[in-house]
């Protein structure tokens, strides 16, 4: 929207990271201050911002993007002749990143901590709606950037783009060992699984599979990928 009413694209590209990290702030506040569950507070902020969406487009996708703007999604980096998608540099370069944090830093120990197991972690002294609010903001800041990269690839701002990429990102996850209890997982893990699922979904296109029966595989894979995660926790 920013863009199709003259702003320029840096001033654009801010503000709706912007937009995702303070909407993620909001959601951290409401699950550790107002008491919400998880789940609810994830969803209903879901619903809310894609009917913002929705109510400032009025259902139309907002075309005319400025080149500028495009290149961060379909520009092409040569290297050793051959031409590396930018979108692929920015996953690598913030997987390097997250899992840095994850593994190197306090605030990473304390995350794993606190999806391990909340009691313990504020017995132990550490302020647990701290970490909350910092995860929850962090996860709307890098949503946002999926967002920006992902409308820059397609060239148009759809109000119905990543619909249903939440339950992408579930299967992903899990499939890459990440515990759905909390307190396990690496960033590899993820990406790996996101590979898996994708090679997945092109593989059955490309046996012929109907498009409507991708999604009952998806939950499938995410169904057998919770019951191993629960079988391999029970062995300990």
């Amino acid at each position: 929207m920013l863009l199709a009413r003259g702003v320029n694209v840096p001033v654009a590209v801010v503000g709706g990271l912007l937009a995702g990290l303070i909407a993620g702030f909001l959601n951290g506040l409401m699950i550790t201050k107002g008491r919400l569950p998880p789940f609810i507070a994830t969803m209903g902020s879901l619903l809310m911002a894609r009917g913002l969406c929705y109510g400032l487009t009025g259902g139309w996708p907002v075309r005319d993007l400025p080149q500028a703007f495009r290149n961060l999604g379909q520009y092409d980096i040569p290297i050793a002749e051959v031409g590396v998608p930018l979108p692929l540099i920015f996953m690598l370069a913030f997987g390097a990143l997250a899992s840095a944090f994850l593994a190197r830093t306090i605030w990473g120990y304390r995350i794993y901590a606190l999806g391990g197991n909340e009691t313990a972690t504020a017995l132990s002294g550490i302020n647990t709606d701290r970490v909350k609010i910092m995860v929850y903001s962090l996860s709307g800041f890098l949503a946002a950037v999926g967002g920006v990269v992902m409308t820059a690839r397609l060239g148009v701002a759809a109000p119905t783009a990543a619909d249903g990429y939440e339950l992408d990102v579930i299967a992903a996850a899990v499939v890459g060992g990440t515990s759905v209890t909390g307190g396990e997982g690496t960033i590899l893990g993820v990406l790996i699984g996101a590979a898996i699922m994708q090679v997945l979904r092109n593989g059955l296109v490309l046996m012929g599979v109907s498009a409507y029966w991708l999604q009952a595989v998806q939950g499938l894979v995410i169904v057998v990928a919770i019951m191993l995660d629960q079988l391999r926790k029970r062995r300990r």
